[in-house]
């Protein structure tokens, strides 16, 4: 007798809530969200990739050229290079997205250990610091 009491007493707790109007949600604000793409590492045809971007309303994006491919020894500057980033962030402005742009690694010419890729060089550092705990 309780179990259908209660079957009940739940079945009018649902039909109530069913019947109630429900708000609609307000859409999420696209501004909120970006991506991490390394669209610096992109060659040849990284305009279909913004396309893709800016079509998903994805309104930023971070990039992460790196100091070694931009400045190859201490004020030598790989124009080549520059261009190219420049186009990217020509279109990417064009599109409406914003740039959060970090430069990453140390040059090589510029590092206590050159002789390392950026990620060993890393992994070095806290191999050794690690050693010490």
């Amino acid at each position: 007798m309780f179990l259908r009491k209660m079957g009940i007493f739940l079945m009018i707790c649902l039909v109530g809530i069913i019947g109630l109007p429900l708000n609609q949600a307000n859409a999420i604000d696209s501004d909120y969200f970006g991506v991490n793409d390394p669209l610096q590492r992109y060659t040849t045809d990284y305009t279909t990739e913004i396309n893709q971007i800016a079509d998903s309303q994805i309104q930023w994006i971070r990039i992460s050229p790196e100091w070694g491919r931009i400045e190859t020894a201490k004020g030598v500057y790989d124009t080549a290079y520059l261009n190219h980033l420049d186009n990217m962030v020509n279109q990417l402005i064009a599109k409406g997205v914003h740039i959060v742009w970090i430069l990453c690694y140390t040059a090589p010419w510029a590092s206590s250990m050159p002789g390392l890729p950026p990620c060993q060089g890393f992994l070095h550092a806290r191999a050794s610091f690690t050693g010490y705990s």
